[in-house]
């Protein structure tokens, strides 16, 4: 246990145990499609004045709103790993198989670490993510399938040290579609994924009355893929802005992935006065302990709701946890740290007043303070959570701004603010 917060090291679940501890949802694969070129509209979820967010595990969300369709960290491989043989293994498979995948329009990538970027899955999407739509629709292939694939928006880098490197094999890939960035650039895909979509038949092209933009912003992390390529390509999360044709000054739908980030209030901050607010974000909530190695790289819940904070969000999703056991806290914890830390936040919810803390405790004695013998326990007696529908659910702090996790497959449908 030492002075890793009461931790002893992970435990890896049996089949049993992850079902217990880590449920999941049936993905409605019909509705995902609902902004599919080819037509295939769900009659309840249509709806261009929604924003869906579908969590198929660890940072991977399918997310549709106007008329787009966007995957997030794509990674659907066994093992988040340059080999399949070892390494962080899948405790959860992905809630959408890769093959059932929507028709994409977009795919954001944070940096290169391998549970972000994964080599399989990105040329799985660049191969067969669109004919495979195509061939679910009943319709001929183009004559040219060069580029019949997603945009790729990555960071700095990445398309030249990375993706480059495909052009040969992957006859398909065409890098004019790949769209490297720097933070605060931003890039229009209004018209790129407009011209996809016609090429496709463009039934739908109704819908997409609306731009989309991609801006990426800093966060604090770093990356590396190969041992000698350290901090070579950027890192970064996303704002994605959804406006109205007509109008571009009118948001739609703001929302935002930070990829993998520790805690620098400056730069959350930054972000909430200059992009916010946001109807959505995606922010990780696990990978966090010990807290003396990962605090500068990983935050964990309680650092979680201080950018929910910053952020401005309406609605923020926990991300980076229950997927693969990357770090030493129990899989299933950082959903109730989570609550505990709305509930402290936002309520009336005191965690270990005696215990004195200190700014400089990097909430290590708060987190402590709610384990026991590496078990979770939380007295609901005094703190106002709710429990989700279902068994085996997770808790969380009701509240007019909610931030909880999402059983994996989950998908969170959010209005389109008023205000």
């Amino acid at each position: 246990y030492g002075d890793n917060g009461g931790l002893p090291k992970p435990a890896f679940p049996c089949k049993k145990e992850a079902d217990e501890k880590l449920p999941t949802v049936e993905v409605d694969l019909f509705a995902l499609n609902r902004f599919s070129p080819f037509g295939c509209n769900h009659p309840q979820t249509a709806s261009v004045n929604q924003l869906t967010a579908t969590w198929t595990g660890h940072a991977s969300f399918i997310v549709t709103a106007g008329g787009y369709t966007i995957l997030t960290d794509p990674v659907w491989s066994d093992r988040a790993s340059p080999i399949q043989c070892m390494g962080p293994k899948r405790m959860v498979p992905p809630s959408v198989p890769l093959d059932q995948l929507p028709y994409i329009d977009v795919v954001t990538i944070s940096h290169n670490h391998y549970d972000h970027l994964d080599t399989m899955t990105v040329k799985h999407l660049i191969q067969h993510n669109h004919p495979l739509a195509y061939k679910r629709a009943n319709q001929a292939l183009p004559a040219e399938t060069k580029g019949l694939h997603p945009i790729f928006v990555v960071p700095f880098g990445m398309k030249t040290r990375w993706f480059s490197q495909f052009e040969s094999s992957l006859p398909e890939l065409d890098l004019e579609k790949v769209v490297e960035i720097m933070w605060w650039d931003t890039a229009d895909l209004t018209d790129v994924v407009r011209s996809n979509k016609l090429l496709a038949g463009g039934s739908t092209l109704r819908q997409i009355d609306f731009n989309l933009t991609i801006a990426a912003v800093p966060v604090q992390h770093w990356s590396l893929r190969s041992g000698f390529d350290n901090n070579l390509e950027l890192w970064g999360g996303y704002v994605y802005n959804v406006t109205h044709k007509s109008n571009p000054a009118i948001t739609k739908f703001k929302f935002f992935h930070s990829g993998d980030t520790g805690y620098y209030d400056k730069i959350f901050e930054e972000i909430g006065v200059e992009c916010g607010p946001f109807d959505f974000a995606m922010i990780p909530i696990g990978a966090y302990e010990p807290r003396f190695v990962m605090r500068q790289q990983h935050i964990d819940p309680f650092e979680a709701v201080e950018i929910h904070e910053h952020l401005k969000s309406r609605h923020s999703a926990g991300m980076h946890w229950g997927t693969f056991i990357l770090t030493d806290e129990p899989i299933d914890e950082a959903p109730k740290v989570l609550a505990a830390a709305m509930a402290h936040k936002y309520g009336s919810f005191a965690i270990s007043d005696e215990l004195k803390l200190r700014d400089d405790d990097h909430n290590t004695e708060k987190i402590r303070a709610l384990r026991k013998n590496g078990n979770f326990l939380l007295d609901t007696s005094n703190v106002p959570l709710t429990l989700d529908s279902g068994n085996n659910a997770f808790p969380f702090f009701a509240c007019d701004r909610p931030f909880r996790a999402l059983k994996h497959g989950e998908t969170w449908i959010i209005n389109e603010s008023k205000q």
